[in-house]
């Protein structure tokens, strides 16, 4: 029933219009307020230098893994700061606040769709507008930070769980190893995605009886 009013309510078209006036609108904001000539600090400095050392080395950094045990995000950053040739590592960390800019405002379109899953599209609407302008997921986006890659990884893999297609699950195991990577707290999902994908093929299972 919910679905067949957001049919009628907003059709596919004006949707994507919605969506992509307002994750330009949430980008205007925060390109305005872009840090392009300040350096990043504090864990997002950390961030930097790990990614700066395993672009430098082509390896792993001989660091602490017990002070340092989210690796994922340097590693992507590292491939970015690859194709990058400049002396002034202030250009570095612009991209590092670039990429994190992108991956929070990207996060709207799978928030949109997870929240369609249970509420009408407009309904859905409103919860990616409020993840776009929330004042501080704009302020972390732009602190070079792992959170924006997290936050995606994390919403993807819920939103890939709960389709009907066994694939979709999979890759959603997937993504979820990855979200562990990002940061270790994503690994508690682990456990309840493994007992809900068991009650599953159990009741699947037992209506084919």
């Amino acid at each position: 029933m919910s679905e067949l009013k957001s049919r009628q309510i907003f059709s596919n078209i004006q949707i994507v219009i919605l969506l992509s006036i307002l994750v330009s609108i949430s980008i205007i904001i925060r390109i305005s307020v872009f840090p392009s000539e300040l350096p990043i600090y504090q864990d997002g400095e950390v961030y930097f230098w790990y990614a700066n050392d395993m672009n430098i080395l082509k390896d792993f950094p001989m660091w602490d893994k017990n002070t340092f045990p989210n690796t994922l995000w340097p590693t992507v950053l590292s491939g970015f700061f690859s194709v990058i040739s400049s002396d002034n590592f202030v250009d570095y960390m612009t991209m590092q606040r670039s990429l994190t800019l992108g991956l929070s405002v990207l996060t709207a379109i799978p928030v949109f769709f997870l929240c369609k899953k249970f509420v009408d599209a407009r309904y859905a609407i409103i919860a990616s507008c409020l993840f776009l302008f929330e004042p501080r997921l704009i302020q972390n986006s732009l602190n070079g930070l792992s959170e924006p890659l997290f936050l995606l990884l994390g919403t993807l893999s819920i939103l890939l769980f709960m389709n009907k297609k066994l694939i979709w699950v999979i890759v959603s195991f997937g993504i979820l190893a990855l979200f562990g990577l990002a940061r270790y707290e994503g690994l508690v999902l682990i456990i309840p995605f493994s007992i809900m994908l068991k009650l599953c093929v159990i009741q699947h299972s037992q209506s084919h009886q």
